[in-house]
């Protein structure tokens, strides 16, 4: 009798304890491992990035005369809403497709996007744009009128061979806007891809407060299970959570937060798509608002992966260094890596009215400080970047940025042509 109910209690236990290794065990731990868009503790879905916003073009340049003249429009400028003006309009006929396009003479504007849109994203700026071939993606767009002709060509830039129709703008009103840009504000070409205003051209030194999001909840964010979460001090300033797959360091030097699977896998395709990964960020904390999607040329630490920037334009310039950056390593439809900023732009406090120095001052400053060997192929840029005034505030200045190869090479202050940073002696 005794024998017998020790067997009893003996198989009660060992039914106890399968059914409170179930409940221990079960739920979010049987999750597959990866970085959820939504989950227990997430955060809730915001307005920014919103998808059309982040797939603008990032400039435009006009073009006409012999020899060629120029002019560019930033983002947010009239020229430049003319030109999404024009593409909104424009109905298109006539469509072939041709193996290489050369710009070449003749009127026309040069529309480049940050990032490489799929058709469904392009139309959203060409509602009547050509078909395309299967999985082409357009770098950029030409309006352009030939010389000779009395028609305004489309022709759509992509990784599988370019394509143009013939479209159904007028061809006076066309070259008349082009026309008034340029001689209304000259930019001068500096180099490939490369242009600066030839004379002072009005921009704003703008005082900014800044804000910090709660951290918490955005680390809790990245994790299937955040109610498991351990957090330990890092080397160099910077505390790590891990759930022991994923992980979120948080940077206190740069005040940067840092997300990484190192379980991602790495197969043999790298397929992304800026729907997902718009989504992924809204539910992640956003990003500022005004950013443009920027498709780095750098690789990420995982092979394949497909890099990304999402970086506010303020003013129509690109605001440079980490303040601001949002960037993502997506990888087989999940994210891989994420860092962003945990220091934002609040609200606008102040601004002051500057123009910048011409073309030809700029260029005597770069000929003076950048090595002769490089300036054959380095490329200029008119940005921006933030300055700390104090703890919650910053100051965006307009710079020209100078880089060769991706790599910085030398930055000053575009008003007063100060060297902020890089340079030597040629």
């Amino acid at each position: 009798m005794l024998s017998r109910a020790k067997t009893v209690a003996l198989g009660l236990l060992v039914l106890l304890s399968i059914v409170l290794s179930f409940e221990l065990w079960h739920g979010p731990w049987s999750t597959p491992s990866v970085a959820p868009f939504t989950g227990p503790l997430g955060l809730r879905p915001v307005a920014n990035p919103n998808l059309k916003q982040v797939t603008r073009p990032v400039r435009v340049v006009y073009q006409t005369g012999n020899p060629l003249k120029y002019s560019v429009g930033l983002p947010g400028t009239a020229s430049y809403e003319t030109v999404l003006t024009w593409l909104q309009k424009a109905s298109v006929s006539k469509q072939n497709s041709i193996s290489t396009y050369q710009a070449g003479e003749g009127t026309g504007v040069d529309v480049r996007f940050g990032t490489p849109l799929s058709r469904s994203l392009l139309l959203a700026y060409v509602p009547n744009a050509p078909t395309l071939p299967a999985g082409a993606t357009v770098s950029g767009l030409w309006l352009t009128v030939p010389p000779r002709s009395n028609q305004v060509f489309l022709t759509v830039l992509t990784n599988n061979g370019e394509t143009s129709a013939v479209t159904d703008l007028s061809v006076q009103s066309f070259e008349a806007g082009v026309s008034s840009a340029v001689r209304t504000e000259p930019w001068q070409q500096v180099g490939e891809d490369s242009y600066l205003p030839v004379a002072s051209f009005p921009v704003e030194r703008q005082i900014w407060s800044t804000s910090s999001p709660q951290v918490l909840p955005l680390v809790r964010s990245f994790f299937v299970n955040p109610q498991v979460i351990t957090r330990v001090s890092g080397p160099n300033q910077t505390v790590i959570w891990t759930d022991g797959s994923r992980a979120v360091q948080w940077n206190e030097t740069s005040n940067t937060l840092q997300f990484s699977d190192p379980n991602a896998t790495t197969s043999n395709t790298a397929s992304s798509s800026l729907r997902t990964i718009v989504s992924y960020l809204q539910t992640h904390g956003g990003t500022q608002g005004q950013s443009i999607a920027l498709k780095n040329a750098t690789t990420s630490p995982v092979l394949l992966a497909h890099t990304y920037s999402f970086r506010p334009y303020i003013g129509g310039l690109e605001l440079l260094g980490t303040l601001g950056n949002y960037t993502v390593d997506w990888l087989d439809g999940s994210p891989v890596g994420y860092e962003r900023p945990l220091t934002e732009l609040g609200t606008l406090q102040s601004t002051t009215a500057e123009k910048t120095l011409s073309a030809a001052a700029t260029m005597d400053i770069i000929d003076a400080m950048v090595p002769k060997a490089l300036l054959p192929s380095i490329k200029v840029s008119l940005a921006c970047e933030a300055q700390l005034q104090s703890a919650n505030t910053v100051l965006i200045e307009p710079v020209v940025d100078i880089t060769h190869a991706g790599q910085d090479v030398l930055r000053i202050d575009a008003v007063t042509g100060q060297v902020l940073s890089g340079g030597s002696a040629s």
